[in-house]
């Protein structure tokens, strides 16, 4: 479990223990979310970031954020953890 969250994108360390699927690691709200968009994107993980373009007056683009997408589990994998998961 713990090296399929660190595939998911969590960071922070966690203890390879049976209660980690109850939540016994702290993680931040940013890596918990970042974990999901993993699942709702068919298992493709995007470090998350807040600026996506910057413009001038004109609305030209200065700069524009790219993702770097990564394919970390299988979409079947990342799709049935959807089905499964019930808050």
């Amino acid at each position: 479990m713990a090296d399929y969250a660190h595939r998911l994108g969590i960071q922070s360390p966690l203890r390879a223990v049976p209660s980690l699927a109850l939540g016994t690691s702290e993680v931040t709200v940013l890596e918990l979310t970042s974990a999901y968009g993993v699942l709702a994107n068919s298992g493709r993980y995007a470090m998350p970031y807040s600026i996506e373009m910057i413009t001038d007056l004109e609305r030209h683009v200065i700069q524009a954020h790219t993702p770097d997408v990564q394919q970390v589990v299988g979409s079947e994998s990342a799709f049935w953890c959807r089905i499964c998961w019930k808050p």
